[in-house]
């Protein structure tokens, strides 16, 4: 019986394969036996955590195939160089706000750190992106997020620690099990544990879901949106502020629920070189297509973007061109992306030995639009964690404004809305301070039958309403694209 089943889930058909297999599960079996034991001697709970190679996998089509396992408890991560792809299943733990007075940021650390503390690792693949990570995110004004409203499911942060964690990098494609181990677990929930692994190696690639049909728009009022505009270039012109994000929000409504998994199969072939982002929480998805990295840490190298300014794609090449010329030699754009690459030396200088960012932005050209970009690189502190990154930097100017206090008080006055997880950090971390965080951005909320997408522009002295709304169609193209090819 066992070997049917590990030619079913391994999908090997050789007897070398099937008794690798055998030995991949009896070193979990063993390393869950010695840790329970552990365990029951010592009263005290452990972080189990086990990485081994596996079959190649695809983590679309698992993240799709899992749903009626794991639905409310998947996210899903692809990265821009297409060099690693995440998909978690499962909840081994859950990081959400306490009701003490520290910090989000120190919070999750403090949380993290305590689970790290217990972990059970076997370290012999090394690999990145394996063992325990938590992956989530942070809204984008901490208190803004209350118990009730189209946020609900996701509050100032929200952090997993997968129970399954399948990760696909030029290395290879591995699967991290993970379980908290404490006193109350009998030999009937470890067994569970190995049998939920063994259905999801055996999980056959489901079929792409269809959109259920379009029904209606909601929209949130136009022109006091072009209002706030000019008060905020007004507020600019007396000097109380450099600049301020302003974003908007569309509602699509269909009729059926909405499947998340399609929508993220449709970013990835639509959206090449961007960061592909979903994370569940009960009813709801928060997912996108971001093209801004906010900070990655790899060992000591730290990588992140200067990503402000932005026009159209043209439809040939030579208007394509032109449009990227036209936004290269703008003031208002180069006078905005400025803003952010100020604000983004004098914080990375914090938490840097070296920093490496060029004198002059380059064109980033993705499927409908193109900005203006300038890549930085920096050399970190020692002992220093993403998180450490994470805080100083966000918001940036980008996504909030300049100065950011005053900023952040106009964005709440103006827009009217709860950004959530919008335009905030997302991305994972591992034990070791490493990760990858994007900007959600280019991004939606799906709730049932509900798509939410957002949208904003950076409003400096130059601004004009016209314009500003008109960019923000633009920026909303590649959601309405994933989900079927709609205009608004």
């Amino acid at each position: 019986m066992c070997g049917c089943i590990f030619k079913k889930a391994y999908g090997y058909t050789t007897g070398g394969g099937i008794l690798m297999a055998l030995q991949q599960i009896t070193d979990i079996k063993h390393r869950l036996a010695e840790t329970t034991k552990t365990v029951r001697q010592t009263k005290r709970a452990v972080l189990f955590s086990h990485v081994e190679a596996v079959p190649t996998m695809k983590p679309l089509q698992i993240y799709q195939s899992s749903g009626k396992s794991y639905k409310g408890e998947r996210f899903y991560w692809e990265n821009p160089e297409g060099n690693l792809t995440l998909c978690g299943m499962g909840v081994a733990a859950k990081l959400q706000p306490g009701a003490d007075s520290v910090g989000r940021f120190s919070q999750v650390k403090d949380q993290w750190g305590a689970l790290l503390s217990m972990a059970s690792v076997n370290h012999c693949l090394g690999e990145m992106a394996t063992g325990p990570i938590l992956f989530g995110g942070f809204s984008f004004m901490e208190g803004e997020t209350g118990p009730i409203g189209l946020w609900e499911d996701f509050g100032d942060y929200l952090f997993y620690l997968p129970r399954f964690l399948l990760t696909e990098s030029a290395n290879g494609t591995f699967l991290t099990s993970t379980k908290l181990i404490t006193e109350d677990c009998d030999d009937c929930s470890i067994e569970r544990f190995l049998e939920d692994r063994e259905q999801l190696m055996s999980l056959s690639p489901a079929m792409v879901e269809e959109i259920p049909s379009f029904s209606h728009v909601e929209e949130r009022d136009v022109e006091k949106w072009k209002e706030a505009i000019e008060r905020s270039v007004e507020d600019i012109r007396t000097g109380l502020l450099d600049k301020v994000v302003l974003a908007r929000e569309v509602s699509l409504h269909f009729e059926g629920k909405i499947p998340s998994g399609t929508i993220l199969h449709n970013l990835t072939e639509q959206q090449p070189g961007s960061f592909i982002f979903g994370v569940e929480s009960g009813e709801s998805c928060f997912l996108g297509a971001s093209p801004e990295r906010l900070i990655k840490k790899e060992g000591k190298q730290i990588f992140s973007a200067c990503l402000a300014g932005s026009i159209k794609r043209g439809d040939d090449a030579r208007t394509d061109e032109q449009l990227g010329l036209e936004l290269w030699n703008d003031e208002k754009n180069r006078s905005e992306h400025e803003f952010v690459v100020s604000m983004m030396r004098k914080a990375m200088e914090e938490q840097c030995i070296e920093l490496d960012i060029p004198q002059e932005p380059i064109l980033m050209k993705l499927a409908n639009i193109q900005h203006l970009y300038t890549p930085v690189k920096g050399t970190s502190l020692p002992n220093s964690s993403i998180l450490e990154f994470v805080e100083l930097l966000h918001p940036t100017p980008a996504l909030g404004g300049a100065p950011r206090k005053i900023a952040m008080e106009k964005i709440s006055e103006y827009e009217q809305m709860e950004r959530g997880f919008y335009s905030s950090p997302v991305g994972w971390m591992d034990m070791k301070g490493n990760g990858d965080f994007a900007v959600g951005i280019r991004s939606g909320l799906i709730k049932g039958g509900q798509a939410s997408l957002f949208a904003g522009c950076g409003i400096v002295e130059g601004s004009v309403p016209e314009s500003e709304l008109t960019e923000t169609k633009v920026k909303f193209k590649p959601m309405l694209n994933a989900l079927g090819g709609l205009r608004i």
